[in-house]
């Protein structure tokens, strides 16, 4: 059964061998209590994050320090247009900043989300240290992108891995 354990396997075939970018994967986890969804719609130019699971663990526990993690091909180490608008409704949904990382075979590359004066506001940050469980999370979600299948049982596999593990992302904005 693919596990934790297999993901990080995979991410380090693809740092070392350049492994076919697959799919994005996407990681919806707090500080508070870390990962709530993993998903992915196996498509290598979409991301999809479970919304019904993400809302329903909002509404009974209002986390404030909220990390959405997603791969990209590594050639695009940017938000898109898609990207802006998702995390646009999701700000505008929950109510809270969100640090939305975007995972490539080179590194992290972080943005702060927030409502300012009934406004969005998306900005990249630079000056971030990263937990260690975090940059581990991203190495995950990355390695799940290069695997090559990934069932619907897989990843829900992995999320009980990490879930269970107790890893509690965290980051300070320098």
């Amino acid at each position: 059964m693919y596990n934790a354990i297999n993901a990080l396997i995979d991410f380090s075939k693809n740092i070392s061998n350049n492994n076919v970018f697959k799919r994005e994967v996407s990681c919806f986890a707090t500080s508070e209590d870390g990962v709530i969804s993993i998903t992915s719609n196996n498509s290598s130019g979409a991301v999809e994050f479970d919304f019904f699971t993400i809302w329903e663990y909002f509404k009974k526990n209002r986390p404030k320090n909220i990390c959405m993690i997603h791969s990209h091909p590594d050639e695009i180490d940017f938000m898109s247009s898609i990207d802006e608008n998702m995390v646009h409704g999701w700000v505008l949904a929950l109510g809270v900043e969100i640090l939305f990382m975007i995972t490539t075979n080179n590194g992290i590359i972080g943005y702060m989300c927030k409502k300012v004066n009934n406004k969005v506001e998306i900005f990249q940050i630079d000056d971030v240290t990263y937990s260690r469980e975090l940059e581990l999370l991203s190495s995950v979600v990355y390695g799940m992108s290069s695997s090559k299948e990934l069932s619907q049982e897989s990843i829900d596999n992995v999320a009980k891995n990490l879930i269970e593990s107790g890893i509690k992302p965290s980051w300070e904005i320098i």
